[in-house]
C-alpha cells in the first residue's frame, strides 16, 4: 500500500489539474485597456499580443490595434473626419466654414459663439460693462473722469467682429457725439475686426451711474438708477476686461475687472466685497471729512427682470431707490441696459453678506467694489496705512462658488521697490488680505495657517477677514467664496510722503476674486496691461505640474520664484496633491523709466493638462490692479 501511495498521489494530482476552469477559449481576443490580448492554447490565461498605445493606436473588440474607432467622426482642425468601417485609417467629410463663424467641435461644425456659451467660462461673445463709481478728491482730482476702457482679445481662431453698443436715452440724444433715437440701442464704437489673438483697447465715454451732473463732479445722490451699461457683442469669443481709469498717468484711484460673458451669469448672488474706510463722520476718530462710498452695481441683461436684494449695509436713497438699512429688503425692477447702483453711506459700511435674486430665472451681471478704501481696515484714523484705492471686481455667480483654494500672496513690494534702484527698507512681512464668506449654514473652513486663523465655523453669509504674510491652502465643508486684497502702500513699508520725483511706485490695494481649484482651468488666454512699473504673475499649481509661456517652457522666458505650500487631499480620495507657488515678475522698471516690460496678451498653459489657478496683478504710485486670468464658472454649488 505504501508503494501504490505516490502513485494516487500523481494521478490526483493530473485529475485535478484537468479539471481546472479555463478562463478563456484558446485562440479568443479581447482588449484590456489599449492591450490587444489573446487566449493561451489551453486557456488558462490571457496573453499580450500588442500594446497598441505604443504605436499611437487603439485596440477594438474583435479587430485588434487599429487607427481609430470605426464609423467615429472627429475633427482636424476645421475638418470633420470619419474613420473608415475596418479602423484602418480616417477620411475627410466636411470642412467647416471659418466664414460663416463655424468651428470643428467633436466631428461637428457649431457656431462659435454657442460652443462658447457651452462651455460657461470667461470666454464668450457678450458681455455687460459699467463705468463703476470713482474718486473725486479735491487738490487731487477726478479718478472718475479719467479714461474707462474695455479691453477685448479674440481667443478664438476665426476673425471676429466686434462692437459696443448703449442704450440710447433722451440725453444721448441730445449729445452731438451721439446722434442716436431714444429707446434703441446704438453703437458707439465698430464693428471692429480683430483676427485671432488679437488685442483692441476700446476707449468709452464716461456713463456716471451714481447720478453725478459729470464725470469731473460727484454731486450725485449715490445710490440710483439709470440706462447707463455698456454691452460689447462678438460673433467669435473673446476675452474682455474692464479698466477704471485705464491710463496709468496721474492716476491716483484705479483698479481692473474681468468681465463674465452673458452665459456665465445667473440670478443669484452672494456679495464678498470690501469695507468703506473714507468717510465723512462725527468722531475725530474716525471723519475724513469726505466720502468715497463703496457700492453694489447690478446690470439688467434680460428685460422686465425683478430683482430682490437682502442689504449687509445701510445705503443712501436717490433715482426712484429709496433709502434702507441693514437686514432691509429692496425690489426693483431692471430692463436690459439698466443699472442700479447702491452706495453706502457710514464708516465700515460694508455690502460682504449682501444677497441679490432675479426672478423667473432671469440673469443679471453684478459688480461690487468703492469709490477708494484701505487696506487693512481700521477702527480710528490714528491707526489708519495710506492709501486708499479705487476697488471694483465682477461677483462670480453663487452657484459657481467652490471648497478647496490655494492662497498666492503677492510678492515683496518692498525688495522689488528697493531692488529696482528706490531706496526703501525691505520689510519682509508685508501683510494680505484674503476674505471668506460662507453660503450654508455650518460651514467649517480650515487652512494650514497657525493659530487663530487654522478653522473657522460660519453661517451662511458671515464672512471673516484673514491676514497672512504667507501663502496658505484653505478647505470648506460646504462652498464658499473667497477674495484677495492687497495692502495699502504704508502696509508694505513703502513711504507715500516723498516728492513726486523721488516717490517709489508703492501700490495700494485691489480686489481680487479668487477662483476655487474646482473651477481651474489647464490654459488661459491673459492680458497684461501696460504703462504699470510692475506687473506680476501668481500662479497655484501642483508641483509636478509644468508651464508654458506663449508656448515656451515658463522659465526659459520668465523671471519665476517656485514656493512650495503644502499637500491637499482631493474629495474624492487618493493621494495628497503637493501645491506650489509661482510668481513671475512680467515688467523691470527703473527709477526714471519703464525699464523691460511684456504686456499684452499672452499664453499660458500646463504641457500635462493639469488644471491650475491664475491671478494677474500689478502696481504703480498710489494705484494698482488685479484679476483672475481666467476661471471656468461651472454650476458646482447646487442645493
Amino acid at each position: 500500500m505504501k508503494r501504490l501511495l505516490p502513485v494516487l498521489l500523481a494521478a490526483l494530482a493530473a485529475c485535478s489539474k484537468g479539471d481546472e476552469p479555463r478562463i478563456c477559449a484558446g485562440g479568443d481576443s479581447r482588449c484590456s485597456g489599449n492591450a490587444f490580448e489573446v487566449c493561451s492554447d489551453d486557456g488558462e490565461r490571457w496573453e499580450v499580443r500588442t500594446d497598441c498605445a505604443a504605436d499611437g493606436d487603439l485596440c477594438v473588440t474583435g479587430m485588434g490595434c487599429v487607427d481609430c474607432f470605426p464609423d467615429t467622426r472627429a475633427c482636424v482642425d476645421q475638418d470633420i473626419v470619419r474613420c473608415r468601417p475596418d479602423g484602418s485609417g480616417a477620411d475627410v467629410i466636411a470642412t467647416c466654414d471659418g466664414a460663416q463663424q463655424e468651428l470643428c467641435s467633436a466631428g461637428e461644425c457649431v457656431d462659435a459663439c454657442q460652443l462658447a456659451a457651452q462651455s460657461r467660462d470667461y470666454e464668450g461673445c457678450d458681455y455687460w460693462a459699467v463705468d463703476l463709481d470713482n474718486a473725486v478728491v479735491a487738490n487731487q482730482g477726478a479718478a472718475s473722469a479719467q479714461q474707462f476702457s474695455v479691453v477685448v482679445s479674440n481667443a478664438s481662431l476665426l476673425d471676429a467682429d466686434v462692437h459696443v453698443e448703449i442704450w440710447c436715452t433722451a440725453e444721448d440724444a441730445a449729445s452731438p457725439s451721439t446722434p442716436c433715437t431714444p429707446g434703441e440701442p446704438y453703437v458707439v464704437q465698430g464693428p471692429i475686426r480683430l483676427g485671432p489673438g488679437d488685442l483692441r483697447i476700446l476707449d468709452l465715454d464716461a456713463r456716471e451711474v451714481d447720478g453725478s451732473s459729470a464725470p469731473q463732479l460727484n454731486d450725485g445722490p449715490g445710490t440710483f438708477k439709470s440706462r447707463r451699461a455698456y454691452h460689447v457683442v462678438s460673433n467669435a469669443p473673446l476675452v474682455a476686461y474692464q479698466f477704471n481709469p485705464l491710463e496709468n498717468v496721474g492716476v491716483f484711484s484705479n483698479d481692473a475687472s474681468l468681465l463674465l460673458p452673458s452665459e456665465a451669469l445667473a440670478g443669484t448672488y452672494l456679495v464678498s466685497s470690501w469695507p468703506q474706510t473714507i468717510a465723512r463722520t462725527e468722531s475725530s476718530e474716525t471723519n475724513m471729512g469726505i466720502h468715497l462710498r463703496a457700492f453694489l452695481t447690478i446690470v439688467g441683461v434680460e428685460d422686465g427682470t425683478t430683482v430682490n436684494v437682502r442689504l449687509s449695509a445701510r445705503i443712501l436713497g436717490g433715482g426712484g431707490i429709496g433709502p434702507a438699512n441693514a437686514g432691509d429688503a429692496i425690489s426693483f425692477t431692471l430692463d436690459r441696459f439698466e443699472v442700479v447702483n447702491l452706495e453706502t453711506d457710514d464708516f465700515n459700511a460694508d455690502f460682504t453678506g449682501t444677497t441679490v435674486f432675479a426672478e423667473g430665472g432671469k440673469r443679471v451681471a453684478v459688480f461690487t467694489g468703492s469709490e477708494a478704501s484701505d487696506a487693512p481696515r481700521f477702527d480710528t484714523l490714528a491707526t489708519r496705512q495710506c492709501c486708499a484705492d479705487h476697488l471694483e471686481e465682477q461677483v462670480f455667480p453663487e452657484d459657481s462658488f467652490g471648497t478647496r483654494f490655494v492662497a498666492v500672496k503677492t510678492p515683496l513690494r518692498s525688495r522689488l521697490v528697493d531692488d529696482a534702484g528706490w531706496n526703501v527698507a525691505v520689510v519682509p512681512d508685508e501683510p494680505e488680505y484674503w476674505r471668506i464668506i460662507a453660503s450654508r449654514d455650518g460651514t467649517t473652513v480650515t487652512t494650514n495657517l497657525p493659530q487663530p486663523h487654522d478653522r473657522y465655523v460660519l453661517g451662511r453669509g458671515a464672512s471673516v477677514i484673514i491676514e497672512s504674510e504667507r501663502d496658505f491652502l484653505l478647505e470648506a465643508t460646504a462652498p464658499i467664496a473667497f477674495t484677495q486684497i492687497p495692502a495699502s502702500q504704508q502696509a508694505t513699508g513703502i513711504p507715500s510722503t516723498l516728492p513726486d520725483g523721488d516717490r517709489p511706485p508703492g501700490g495700494d490695494p485691489s480686489l481680487i476674486w479668487v477662483p476655487p481649484v474646482e473651477q481651474w482651468r489647464n490654459r488661459y488666454l491673459f492680458l497684461v496691461p501696460n504703462k504699470y512699473a510692475f506687473d506680476f504673475l501668481l500662479i497655484a499649481i501642483p508641483a509636478s505640474a509644468r508651464l508654458t509661456y506663449d508656448t515656451l517652457p515658463i522659465d526659459d522666458v520668465l523671471t519665476c520664484e517656485r514656493e512650495p505650500i503644502g499637500f491637499q487631499v482631493p474629495p474624492e480620495g487618493g493621494d495628497a496633491v503637493e501645491y506650489v507657488a509661482v510668481r513671475c515678475q512680467l515688467s523691470f522698471p527703473m527709477p526714471g523709466g519703464p525699464g523691460n516690460q511684456d504686456d499684452g496678451v499672452h499664453l499660458l498653459a500646463t504641457t500635462g493638462g493639469e488644471p491650475f489657478g491664475l491671478v494677474v496683478w500689478g502696481w504703480d504710485s498710489f494705484v494698482s490692479y488685479g484679476y483672475p486670468g481666467g476661471s471656468n464658472v461651472d454650476r458646482i454649488n447646487l442645493q
